[in-house]
């Protein structure tokens, strides 16, 4: 070994390091991935293999978090690359910077027109969106009549609110032939118009199996759609350019069918919950009504007729009473002078003088018995004209006399009818005449004009 100059490994290695750097700032490489491992720091290491060769391949988490796609072993992709070298093992690498989908590159950036475009004429306004319908009776599905999508949709309706009819409107959701198809199934439900609102689904896949989702003629045939739509396309990190133009956007065809739907179970609870408030408050509202049902009985009681007739008559024995007792003691004290006045003529009369103070004494008696006669008879009189007082102004007399006492019916009870404007036509009515009473109801209202 004659060699003047002597490396160690990491020299060698780094001045190789410092070559790739000088000579390869920056590459693009295309090719397919194989062993894709993630780490749990979040860092990405990969193999990039064509037929002919393999090359690793380092991407780290400040990089890989803008990559818009789940890239999986198989993928054919295109890096823009550094090409390093690992001096701790002597083998190169590339660090990856940015990486995107072989063949995706003019695809994305037409999307990207289409949708700026889009954006431009307005249709991704929110203005534009539709409010879901709260209770839907039919829900429409426009999705592949064998795809996983509509048998999660189904099974989601059927759970959260099985009253729903279901219209499916068959379409193929991939392939050259999709958008077209698409196209003619939302058009035919917008004719039809029975559906409450529609559901725009498929299950997952990969970015070329959702692009007929991003097709312009779908795009606009979504935002010309006159009936409520959701979308739900693929899983939750997929997006199409319909879900910009949809009035909801979900973010699978489950949770598309949960948007479209409410809870029936939910709102059963709900529902039951209202009805114990109802009740209560009915009960409530019951017990106040009764309790002023019985004040205003009460009130009616005091006011009424017969209660006055009462008092009246009460009153009036109670007078008849005082008028005996006044006569009973106006004739006592007559009868006591009587015989006062009979002793003193025993003890001081002669008998000559005896009959003619028998005389005196018959004709006093006689006078007694006049007095007391006709001051029974004056009382006699004055009674019945108090009791003919009472009976004139007794309201059945009234009725007698050819008036009626008219009483509306309501849920309350009868109620007094005393002006024109307390009932409507329609009204039913009861009329208390002398003899009874008379139901009716009210044809005609109006106010009695009053002549100046």
């Amino acid at each position: 070994m004659s060699a003047s100059l002597v490396y160690t490994v990491a020299e060698i290695n780094q001045q190789v390091r410092t070559l790739l750097l000088e000579n390869f700032s920056e590459v693009i490489v295309r090719g397919e991935i194989s062993g894709l491992k993630q780490y749990a720091s979040g860092h990405w290491y990969f193999t990039l293999k064509d037929p002919d060769s393999e090359i690793r391949c380092a991407m780290f988490r400040n990089r890989n978090q803008r990559v818009s796609f789940v890239p999986q072993d198989g993928d054919a992709i295109r890096v823009r690359a550094r090409v390093d070298l690992y001096v701790q093992r002597g083998s190169y690498q590339l660090v990856v910077e940015d990486m995107e989908p072989e063949g995706r590159g003019d695809l994305l950036r037409r999307l990207e027109e289409i949708k700026a475009k889009l954006r431009d004429e307005g249709l991704f306004d929110p203005d534009r969106k539709q409010p879901l319908p709260a209770y839907p009776s039919m829900v429409g599905v426009i999705t592949s009549s064998d795809g996983a999508a509509l048998r999660d949709v189904v099974r989601t309706l059927r759970r959260r609110w099985p009253i729903a009819r279901l219209c499916v409107y068959p379409s193929r959701v991939q392939g050259e032939e999709a958008p077209a198809e698409l196209v003619q199934a939302l058009e035919l439900a917008s004719r039809d118009g029975r559906c409450d609102v529609l559901i725009l689904a498929r299950g997952g896949g990969s970015f070329e199996d959702l692009l007929a989702f991003s097709h312009e003629t779908v795009v606009r045939a979504v935002a010309a759609c006159p009936i409520p739509l959701i979308t739900g396309i693929g899983h939750e990190t997929d997006t199409s350019l319909v879900d910009f133009t949809a009035d909801v956007r979900a973010a699978t065809p489950t949770a598309a069918a949960e948007q479209a739907s409410p809870d029936a179970t939910a709102l059963k609870q709900q529902s039951l919950r209202f009805l114990g408030r109802i009740h209560s408050l009915l009960g409530l509202h019951l017990k106040q009504v009764h309790q002023e049902l019985n004040n205003q009985t009460h009130r009616l009681e005091l006011a009424h007729p017969a209660t006055r007739i009462r008092g009246h008559q009460q009153r009036l024995d109670e007078t008849s009473e005082r008028l005996v007792q006044m006569l009973r003691q106006h004739m006592e004290r007559r009868q006591h002078r009587l015989a006062l006045a009979h002793r003193r003529l025993i003890a001081c009369s002669p008998k000559p003088r005896l009959a003619g103070l028998v005389q005196i004494v018959q004709q006093y008696r006689w006078r007694i018995n006049a007095a007391t006669q006709s001051l029974h008879q004056a009382m006699h009189a004055r009674l019945e004209r108090a009791g003919g007082t009472l009976e004139a102004v007794s309201p059945l007399r009234t009725l007698e006399r050819g008036y009626s006492i008219a009483t509306l019916k309501t849920p309350a009870g009868p109620e007094l009818i005393r002006k024109a404007s307390q009932a409507n036509v329609g009204d039913a009515f009861e009329l208390r005449v002398s003899d009874g009473s008379i139901s009716a109801e009210v044809t005609e209202t109006g106010q009695v004009k009053t002549e100046k």
